[in-house]
């Protein structure tokens, strides 16, 4: 109140209040002040959009077949902007039930709180992969620092039990990894991550590039002891003034290791690439190293992801015809 005016400012403002995810639109107006010549009014106009979803699904995918979920989610629980979700998901591939808390403002400065439980089974014989399940179930804590209004850090601290099952005749692959280290782990995880956003908005953005940084590593006295780190951005360039044509582009890049008594990154840990949200137009998990079959069986060999990923992708984002909400 009384400062000089900064249309920098007011316009970063704006901006602000569209990343948060909880306004359909956000207008801002200067009237002048009536009868004063040199004051204005700063006015933003906010068109309020639902923050929460219950939803109940049956559908078909590519890699996980005919699925069936419940979920409920709001992010801005009673009004206070804390985020909570639970829920359940089953397919051909996958039975999972989780339940998240995130406080995004756990102290005045910024700081964030959460906590998430999970209980998971995936099948990735019928996600086209190697043949074995893994059922885990766990917990993790995570804060997060803001470094300035465009970037953040992360940390956390998770456990998981892992226990695996393979078939009659595994894979080599995964048949000397059983030998070694047996089919029961436990892993506790400390993590750590950079992000940042310039992106215009927080939902279906059209300019501005988000970007982030993660690490993952097992404790020392964890069952297994290995690393992964990730690099992902998406990059929004519109093509026109009313933002109707975007570019987008977006890479990812993992590496994961081993370290200690553990000889290599466990395989159940292997990055994959192919499919819809993937690289278009192959199969699920179907780019990379494929495994050895077993000696005593006839079979091709299957998917097994590797160590490493690096995957690019370019998009042009477009109005639907005869759509009038775009």
């Amino acid at each position: 109140e009384g400062a000089s005016a900064s249309t920098d400012l007011i316009e970063a403002s704006k901006i602000k209040l569209d990343r948060l995810g909880y306004f359909g639109a956000v207008t801002v107006d200067t009237p002048s002040v009536p009868g004063v010549s040199d004051q204005i009014d700063v006015n933003y106009n906010v068109e309020e959009q639902s923050s929460g979803n219950l939803s109940a699904s049956l559908g078909f995918s590519q890699g996980s077949g005919v699925t069936l979920g419940l979920s409920v989610s709001e992010n801005n629980f009673f009004g206070t902007g804390k985020r909570v979700s639970f829920g359940v998901n089953t397919s051909d591939s996958t039975k999972s039930a989780n339940f998240s808390y995130l406080d995004p403002y756990f102290t005045v400065d910024g700081v964030s709180r959460g906590f998430s439980v999970f209980a998971r089974e995936t099948d990735f014989d019928e996600q086209d992969s190697a043949n074995y399940v893994i059922d885990s179930t766990g917990a993790a804590v995570t804060f997060g620092y803001p470094i300035d209004n465009i970037s953040r850090l992360s940390f956390g601290f998770g456990y998981t039990n892992t226990k695996l099952s393979v078939g009659e005749f595994p894979a080599l692959e995964i048949g000397n990894f059983v030998s070694q280290y047996g089919k029961n782990f436990n892993t506790y995880e400390l993590t750590g991550g950079w992000s940042r956003s310039t992106l215009n908005r927080g939902m279906f953005p059209t300019s501005g590039w988000q970007q982030g940084l993660s690490l993952e590593v097992s404790a020392p006295f964890s069952d297994l002891s290995f690393y992964k780190t990730s690099y992902r951005s998406n990059f929004f360039v519109p093509l026109d003034k009313d933002h109707d044509f975007v570019l987008r582009a977006r890479n990812e890049v993992g590496y994961g290791g081993s370290y200690g008594d553990t000889d290599l990154l466990p395989f159940y840990e292997h990055y994959f690439a192919g499919g819809i949200n993937s690289v278009r137009g192959y199969e699920n998990n179907s780019l990379g190293p494929r495994t050895v079959p077993n000696p005593n069986t006839v079979g091709d060999d299957d998917p097994f992801g590797g160590n490493l990923l690096v995957e690019n992708s370019f998009e042009l984002i477009f109005p639907i015809p005869f759509i009038k909400d775009q």
